[in-house]
């Protein structure tokens, strides 16, 4: 008897243990993403919301962020605050200002060039109200959606392009990102001041 009340206490004790290391509450979906791998790396299937938190749906804007800060900006006018125009200082996406849901995480530029490998295929939606494009082999794709991109000065350019950072910086100002725009021209070697708002699209750690 006392065996099999060790064996439970065992079980129930392994079962705390194991939802407490899950990275995240799959009933609670702006947490939970179960994400989709593409060339072995397992993107999440919407942008970043406010800190923390994935947006409703895959063909939701989210919000903008500025490469090195986990503050939120709106993809619409107007600007609630003052925008900045420093860059947020360091060489690296400090963990602390990471944006991305827990266990998940800014992709690299290496990473992002996996995604837009010539072998991964690419079908554009642009016509309706969600336009963007499609990623990888369906049923295993990701959707990336047309919203807007604020440039360094804080001005917004609306439903021609999207933009979504690396975690790879080039210099104290600028860092790498991936873009693209209506005119389905798609570049993983983009340029962009620190200063710009750009979408985040996570990785898994």
């Amino acid at each position: 008897m006392k065996k099999i009340l060790y064996s439970l206490l065992a079980l129930f004790g392994g079962l705390v243990l194991s939802s407490g290391s899950c990275n995240s509450d799959p009933f609670n979906p702006s947490i939970y993403d179960e994400g989709e791998v593409i060339n072995g790396v397992r993107w999440a299937t919407r942008n970043v919301d406010t800190p923390g938190k994935f947006a409703e749906s895959s063909s939701k804007a989210g919000m903008l962020y500025q490469w090195g800060r986990n503050k939120e900006w709106p993809f619409t006018d107007p600007l609630s605050d003052t925008w900045p125009t420093a860059p947020a200082g360091g060489t690296i996406w400090a963990e602390g200002s990471n944006p991305c849901p827990k266990d998940w995480r800014l992709p690299t530029k290496a990473e992002i060039e996996s995604l837009l490998d010539k072998t991964v295929p690419q079908f554009w939606s642009l016509v309706g109200a969600d336009k963007g494009v499609y990623l990888g082999t369906f049923p295993h794709r990701i959707f990336l959606p047309i919203i807007s991109i604020r440039f360094e000065d804080g001005t917004i350019s609306l439903n021609y392009s999207g933009g979504f950072w690396s975690s790879t910086p080039i210099n104290s100002t600028e860092a790498w990102a991936f873009d693209f725009n209506i005119d389905e021209n798609i570049s993983a070697n983009s340029v962009y001041e620190k200063c710009s708002g750009l979408s985040v699209r996570c990785v898994k750690k």
